[in-house]
């Protein structure tokens, strides 16, 4: 609950933000991306560039988690081995040393 409520305000601030720094610079910007050049709005442009490093962002995140899954499900497989190997030598009969 306490978490929904900091995302909806993280949100909003994040909403005014941009809202500020869309009304403070109206102006148009030239992008030159090779192969074609654009002219867009200073608003527009930081916005699309936040949205592709957000987007490279959770890609990261996502590829570190599913190795850590991958990871964890091995680890799993290698103590459910292990308690099967134990249960097999605890079940042999005990030998004398002498």
């Amino acid at each position: 609950m306490f978490r929904g409520i900091i995302f909806v305000v993280l949100a909003i601030v994040v909403v005014l933000a941009s809202a500020m720094f869309a009304n403070k610079n109206p102006g148009k910007i030239a992008l030159d991306l090779i192969v074609h050049k654009y002219e867009v709005v200073t608003a527009l442009a930081f916005t699309v560039t936040l949205i592709i490093g957000w987007l490279l962002g959770i890609a990261t995140a996502s590829l570190y988690l599913l190795k850590a899954a991958n990871e964890k499900r091995k680890l799993k497989k290698n103590i459910k081995m292990a308690e099967v190997e134990l249960k097999n030598l605890r079940s042999l009969p005990m030998q004398d040393a002498g």
